[in-house]
């Protein structure tokens, strides 16, 4: 059997070669516009990922991910250091399989997303938290605070691991040997760590927390598929078999924690599926935890039973896409390269405002020329924030789809509204004069 050092490289390997070929998503594309305007923190998310793309601009524009994908698949090693004391070479590389195969960690780690650092940190956090339990020595205490809030930089997601750690030392007991001054260093390089959310937060009035736990927990009046979409996009996800071996592996201190994060992070968002819809991405840093359960008391060959299963998913969803039937998610999926053919658009209509942060942002990726959203057309977001996001010209244009509403501030008896091209059969060219000065 091959080692799963030798799996890691390979896989590194190949990952960074389809990246180098694969185009940016819109949501990549939009953390990319943030590089060009360092901050402390942004609306949306927290600033790490953005801070990658920086790093990525040294390189050459295919390659743009690299780092992102560099630091995601080294958070694996601290997954190595944390399961070579406790299960065999041969589940440690089963381990790793599952992982690789498993669409949210495997393929869907070549985007870079606010998930990949958090993957990191995460990571190693959870190693830190062991070495802290196993020595109690000041230094785990202090990495194990800092990763946190480093992780904290990666996405808010991390404080529902990070109360689920706090619930199982309380629960379980493990050790007896964590004092408050222990306590007192996770907070203090918590704290110091995760400082430039917490600043930036503190300048900008807290709205960031509030979008997040706006756009997570309260959309509106409970609706039926909100619950089961997540479950059964979950379980499709988790092969539920995992789910069953997880539940039967062995009963000890080391399985308890990561029965605590599996469970317990699953759980948690089952029941804030009830507050709003889901995504099946928010959950991934619980996928390793419960894998580590299952491939301890999985059945004979485990991995290519997920590898069959999750080709067949590969399969499925393809043909699906192939025959239509998902004309939403083919949209999305086609925008990248719609907006690649788009590139010229900003040269011959100046300036170009477009109606949502993913147009503006895959458009200003493809032409290299600043395409900003323009403000109010959409969800507030990054763009609204910014002083272009309102054209300074009496006349500007804007690339929208049909179905998207102009921003109230463009009232009708102020501004004069021309359709100039459709570009395709989905996107229409306006053009805005202001009528003063008509």
């Amino acid at each position: 059997m091959m080692s799963y050092k030798k799996v890691w490289w390979i896989s590194l390997f190949i990952k960074l070669l389809i990246a180098a070929c694969l185009p940016l998503s819109a949501d990549e594309a939009y953390y990319w516009v943030w590089s060009h305007f360092p901050q402390l923190s942004y609306f949306d998310h927290p600033p790490f990922v953005a801070w990658l793309f920086k790093v990525g601009a040294f390189l050459p524009d295919p390659l743009v991910r690299w780092p992102g994908i560099l630091l995601f698949h080294l958070g694996f090693l601290f997954w190595f250091q944390i399961l070579k004391s406790r299960l065999s070479p041969s589940e440690i590389f089963g381990w790793l399989a599952l992982c690789l195969l498993c669409p949210l960690l495997g393929l869907g780690s070549i985007l870079i997303l606010p998930d990949g650092p958090l993957f990191f940190f995460f990571s190693g956090s959870l190693y830190f938290f062991f070495q802290a339990l196993k020595t109690s020595k000041f230094y785990s205490y202090a990495a194990f605070g800092a990763f946190l809030g480093l992780s904290f930089l990666s996405k808010y997601l991390i404080v529902i691991p990070t109360f689920l750690l706090a619930f199982y030392i309380l629960s379980a007991r493990p050790t007896a040997k964590i004092k408050f001054k222990d306590i007192a260093t996770i907070i203090f390089f918590g704290l110091l760590f995760s400082s430039p959310v917490l600043i930036w937060n503190w300048q900008n009035g807290f709205k960031s927390f509030q979008f997040q736990l706006q756009h997570g927990l309260a959309e509106g009046s409970w609706q039926w598929n909100w619950t089961t979409d997540y479950l059964a996009g979950t379980l499709l996800l988790m092969f539920p078999m995992n789910l069953y071996w997880a539940l039967k592996a062995t009963k000890n201190s080391f399985n308890a924690v990561f029965l605590f994060l599996s469970l317990g992070g699953f759980s948690f968002f089952i029941i804030s599926s009830f507050r709003g819809s889901v995504e099946l991405n928010w959950p991934s840093i619980f996928y390793p935890c419960l894998f580590v359960l299952s491939i301890q008391r999985a059945s004979k060959k485990p991995v290519l039973k997920n590898g069959i299963y999750w080709l067949s998913i590969y399969i499925f969803c393809g043909l699906i896409l192939g025959l239509g039937l998902a004309p939403g998610l083919l949209q999305k999926i086609k925008e990248p390269i719609r907006m690649a053919a788009f590139s010229k658009l900003p040269q011959e209509f100046k300036p170009l405002y477009a109606s949502t942060y993913q147009m503006a942002s895959l458009l200003w990726w493809n032409s290299q020329q600043p395409v900003f959203k323009l403000r109010g057309s959409s969800r507030d977001d990054f763009f609204d924030e910014q002083p272009s996001s309102l054209p300074s010209t009496s006349t500007f244009y804007l690339l929208k789809e049909p179905g998207n509403n102009l921003p109230e501030w463009l009232q009708p008896s102020l501004w004069s509204i021309q359709e100039m091209q459709r570009p395709d059969e989905t996107h229409i060219i306006l053009k805005i004069t202001k009528k003063d000065v008509l």
